[in-house]
């Protein structure tokens, strides 16, 4: 139970800290890249399979921790080879990893859920051959069977609300990542864009 309440902390910390994420010019959160095309996807990725390179969800996980739900988030990368083909097939391949943590996310949920409950049951039926049998067996075995009953009580609370909680947060923030803006830019064009602004900042 500690672990999750860790978890939950980090995690309410986390999405508190915002002053050094990037933001776009809309202030949405940004993750960009600066990658050639042939390094966004992993080494074992296939045509039929588009695996994303772990360095680059690694990095778009770093920014969506910060998120809230009012959130939004773009995500930019900075290739040589900049079109709508390109920026389909990449946004393919993030939808694709990150529906399987959604679905993984999902079944933990509904574990928590149900161990949760059956902790919550076990506890009640444990307290309550603790109220009964309290002044009929020896102290130190309606001790024993407090002490499980709270145990119970406590993991299946953790299960219900901290882990559920934790889970519906990964879930948002996953969300978040699949409906993000991916726009791709060359290079070239950002080293026009920042001379442009070079230029204006000099005049």
């Amino acid at each position: 139970m500690l672990d999750n309440i860790v978890e939950y902390r980090k995690i309410k910390q986390k999405s508190s800290s915002t002053e050094l994420v990037p933001k776009n010019e809309k202030g949405d959160f940004l993750a960009e890249f600066s990658l050639e095309h042939s390094e966004i996807y992993s080494h074992f990725a296939t045509d039929n399979t588009r695996m994303v390179n772990e360095a680059l969800i690694s990095h778009i996980d770093s920014i969506a921790e910060c998120m809230s739900r009012h959130d939004n988030l773009e995500i930019r990368i900075i290739t040589t080879k900049a079109n709508d083909e390109t920026r389909d097939k990449i946004e393919e391949a993030l939808d694709h990893h990150y529906q399987k943590k959604i679905a993984r996310v999902k079944l933990d949920s509904k574990r928590a859920l149900l161990s949760g409950l059956m902790m919550l049951i076990a506890g009640i039926i444990c307290f309550s051959i603790f109220m009964l049998c309290n002044t009929l067996l020896p102290s130190g075995w309606w001790e024993i069977i407090d002490l499980i009953s709270w145990v119970f009580l406590w993991e299946g609370i953790d299960q219900i609300f901290i882990r559920r909680s934790i889970n519906q947060y990964k879930k948002m923030q996953y969300y978040k990542i699949v409906t993000a803006e991916i726009n791709l830019v060359t290079s070239r064009a950002k080293i026009t864009k920042e001379q442009t602004k070079n230029s204006v900042t000099t005049k």
